[in-house]
């Protein structure tokens, strides 16, 4: 849970200023914005890159066990004080996530069943011009399903919802809009029907439940509704033969006689003043010009590039005169428990950790950082199945709790050539490589040399 919070967070920093960036950006279309916003919102849940999420994580049939903690000889302690423990701080910060997101969860599901006996209690619209017009839409487009329209007077602003049929749920001052009036909400809110928006909705609801601790998700979700807002808009007007113009002037109609009361039950989305200038503006935007669409196509590719990267557990060396590069080991990995003094989760003791632990699913490929031979190879109650690689200049590497392992001491191996799968042998508690380095038999940290 914590390098992948870390990983989300690092991420992040960079992301929040590409989100500002495309609120200020006047060369981009909506739909572009909104293509964009749901690729930064995906790169925000999956960090380390979709190519390796998909390698490394839903390909894992034991992902239960692939975050470790492995207090063991390695850092320090004797195996006879060793004592395993029941809870981590992993598993507390794990525990604290699912009650604070099941508390949000209930605070929203609060409000909903809120809004739900509102529209199980509104009555049917009687208006004739309104169910006029509501028969013209749906024979205009064919039918969406059997749809009602209600009215309420507790809400503020229309929005639909689903109670063995879709509804179309009206404020009750829309009543008094003219005909253009009432036609403009109608169309709009099939188009959110027809669009699908009502599942959108409650799934990025349910992201920013499950991502309450990030300001990036909040953010960006709470952009992206905005900007299905403006297509919805968009796509009203194209279909149902709308102005801009006209529906300029009813978003502002509604909204002044809608200002003038205090709804007891709020809606499903309140607009600021700001984004109902955005989407005012949004009413009138040209077609872009053949300049402007290579820009929009390159960010996407840009954004696409962004997506598939792994900006958590980059594959890059630090530089050593005599022994040139030393790559990562793993292809890609997460360190649970770092280099140099640690705690000990039950007695509360400063111990020594004398390597990095990487954890990553079993059986995936080791492979040398760096030319060398193979020093040792054997195994150990506390290390498992283990071995030591000499290199130039002075370094030795170490790894241990091995699955496999495919050299034999005193063979010589090359940058890249595997040398062993990673396993779960000796004493630990999950899949994983314990990592060390060694620079004239003084122990360094790894991260000093390769960057993880």
């Amino acid at each position: 849970m914590m390098p992948y919070l870390m990983a989300h967070f690092k991420i992040s920093a960079f992301l929040i200023l590409f989100v500002l960036f495309l609120e200020k950006v006047e060369f981009s279309s909506n739909r572009l914005r909104l293509v964009l916003l749901y690729l930064i919102l995906m790169k925000s849940i999956l960090p380390w890159g979709i190519v390796d999420f998909y390698l490394f994580h839903f390909l894992q049939t034991d992902y239960d066990e692939v975050v470790s903690f492995d207090p063991s000889s390695d850092m320090g302690l004797e195996r006879e004080n060793f004592i395993s423990p029941v809870l981590t701080g992993e598993h507390l910060l794990i525990i604290l996530w699912v009650f604070l997101s099941l508390l949000y969860f209930a605070f929203i599901l609060q409000g909903l069943f809120k809004l739900g006996a509102t529209v199980k209690k509104a009555p049917q619209c009687e208006d004739i011009v309104t169910c006029e017009l509501m028969a013209d839409l749906m024979r205009e487009r064919k039918k969406q399903g059997n749809i009602s329209v209600l009215v309420s007077p507790e809400i503020e602003t229309p929005f639909i919802w689903w109670f063995r049929k879709w509804l179309i749920v009206l404020p009750e001052p829309v009543i008094s809009l003219s005909r253009m009036g009432k036609k403009v909400i109608l169309a709009h809110e099939f188009t959110h029907i027809r669009r699908h928006d009502f599942i959108k909705f409650f799934l990025l609801k349910g992201v920013t439940v499950l991502f309450f601790f990030s300001p990036l998700v909040k953010v960006v979700i709470t952009n992206i509704l905005f900007r299905e807002e403006m297509e919805t808009d968009s796509e009203a007007m194209r279909s149902f033969g709308i102005t801009p113009k006209d529906f300029g002037q009813t978003i502002l109609h509604v909204l002044s006689i809608s200002n003038s009361v205090k709804y007891p039950v709020p809606t499903l989305i309140k607009p600021t003043k700001r984004k109902l200038k955005m989407r005012l503006e949004g009413l009138f935007q040209k077609e872009a010009t053949k300049k402007v669409k290579l820009i929009q196509t390159n960010l996407i590719v840009a954004a696409l590039i962004m997506l598939a990267l792994n900006f958590h557990s980059t594959v890059v060396a630090g530089k050593d005169a005599a022994s040139g590069e030393f790559i990562n080991p793993l292809m890609s990995s997460r360190i649970t428990l770092g280099f140099g003094p640690a705690t000990h989760p039950i007695t509360q003791k400063k111990i020594q950790h004398n390597g990095i632990d990487l954890a990553i699913r079993m059986g995936t490929g080791i492979v040398s950082p760096a030319d060398g031979q193979v020093l040792e190879v054997n195994y150990d109650d506390i290390r498992g199945h283990y071995l030591v690689l000499r290199h130039h200049n002075g370094y030795a590497t170490l790894y241990s709790h091995l699955s496999e392992i495919k050299v034999v001491e005193g063979s010589s191996v090359v940058q890249g050539k595997e040398i062993a799968t990673v396993g779960n042998s000796g004493l630990s508690t999950g899949p994983h490589l314990h990592f060390e380095v060694r620079k004239d038999n003084k122990v360094i940290d790894p991260q000093t040399l390769i960057r993880f």
